[in-house]
């Protein structure tokens, strides 16, 4: 069997290019044994390492009975699985790698990505305790897929998983849930670089050459907005001076450029250094974004990530939400949770429009919101404001680790 003869088999219109990319190296490890992995059976533990809800357990019974009678089913099980936790390289997995076989199996076919991941139990625990992690964070960690399942149910009547892809960075230990907040080391590869003042502690963020910023500030494009006049970025890096484009207190690319003299000012941050990511967990698993609670997990952090990436030096905490929309400060109450989780950020001018507050706000990515009936202050406040014909988006921000062990005191 190829790939393209298993979709078909599956009633599945398109062959995904992964499958045709990853299918040699597929085919090599199933030749030499594969894993150790019961594809289509349920370890006793996976409900409490996954969270998973319950009452799904028969349907997903049902699933994994079918995947053990249907030999094309099996191969999309066994490539899912390999993909999943066998395959190195990329970090996440695109989600069009996992196309629901509906031929096969009608509305229990989003369950075929959870027969899969309950596959890769034992993988996922062993990741976390190679590292030395303990078990909590592992079933802190772990158990944001149970979350994305009921999730899923409220949207769309059906247990099932939409980001299995980007779950793969938990199964292989690369996020990890500490309180509230969920962390991840990365590469730092926003376009700006960051200058301390010598004597002052000041920050200047300057922005990299070459990217198009819009009249007001932004990048050209942030919500699908093109600027006929957008103008391009330049930095200039010499010996004694840096000359180039700022970027203001309230996260604005500056058309016009300054000098930081070098003898006064130090690079602090540059892309390709290591960074912190910051993620905020929803899909019922977060509850409400308390300061002291945010707090509390960055304490976490600062020790987490020294003790685990002892040869690893990090330069920042960054984070790309929508939560970061400098927007909300506006209007929502002041001292906000939100506003209060945005203060200690320095926000950069990247690329972002309204796509994730919308799902994540309003359960609905496409919602119409001229006409959606708000349930909450915080749906209200939205709704108010882009009926008054603004856009809400996403956008990035950096706090330094000097800025965050002075929060975390």
């Amino acid at each position: 069997m190829n790939a393209e003869r298993m979709a078909q088999n599956l009633g599945i219109d398109r062959t995904p290019e992964t499958w045709s990319a990853h299918w040699q190296a597929f085919e090599e490890w199933k030749s030499s044994g594969g894993c150790d992995a019961e594809i289509g059976a349920i370890p006793s533990n996976a409900v409490d390492v996954f969270g998973l809800p319950t009452d799904c357990m028969d349907d997903l019974q049902a699933v994994c009975d079918e995947i053990r009678r249907n030999p094309a089913l099996a191969e999309l099980a066994s490539l899912w699985h390999f993909l999943l936790f066998h395959q190195p390289g990329t970090r996440a997995l695109s989600e069009d790698a996992m196309p629901a076989p509906t031929g096969v199996h009608g509305e229990r076919a989003h369950l075929v990505r959870v027969a899969v991941l309950v596959s890769g139990t034992g993988h996922a625990l062993r990741a976390f305790s190679d590292m030395g992690v303990s078990e909590q964070i592992a079933l802190d960690s772990l158990r944001q897929c149970g979350s994305q399942m009921i999730d899923h149910r409220e949207r769309y009547g059906v247990y099932g998983m939409r980001y299995l892809g980007w779950m793969r960075n938990y199964f292989n230990a690369l996020m990890f849930r500490l309180g509230r907040l969920v962390f991840n080391p990365n590469t730092y590869t926003w376009a700006f670089h960051v200058y301390r003042h010598r004597s002052t502690g000041a920050l200047q963020t300057m922005c990299a050459a070459g990217h198009r910023y819009r009249s007001d500030g932004m990048a050209d494009g942030c919500n699908d907005i093109k600027d006929p006049d957008a103008w391009t970025s330049e930095l200039d890096i010499g010996a004694d001076a840096v000359r180039g484009n700022p970027v203001s207190p309230t996260g604005e690319a500056v058309r016009e450029q300054i000098t930081l003299d070098l003898a006064e000012w130090e690079p602090l941050i540059t892309p390709g250094d290591d960074m912190i990511e910051i993620h905020i967990p929803g899909y019922n698993s977060g509850g409400r974004m308390m300061w002291e609670d945010c707090v509390a997990s960055y304490v976490q952090a600062l020790d987490f990530f020294p003790r685990y990436y002892p040869q690893t030096n990090f330069t920042s905490f960054t984070c790309w939400s929508w939560l970061l929309d400098p927007a909300l400060s506006r209007i929502l109450p002041p001292g906000s949770n939100i506003a209060k989780f945005q203060s200690p950020f320095h926000l950069l001018p990247v690329y972002g429009n309204h796509v994730q507050c919308y799902d994540l706000a309003f359960g609905n990515a496409q919602a119409d919101l001229s006409t959606f009936t708000p349930k909450t202050s915080l749906q209200r406040a939205i709704c108010d404001y882009v009926r008054a014909g603004n856009m809400m988006r996403s956008t990035a921000g950096y706090i330094t680790m000097d800025e965050m062990r002075m929060i975390s005191r």
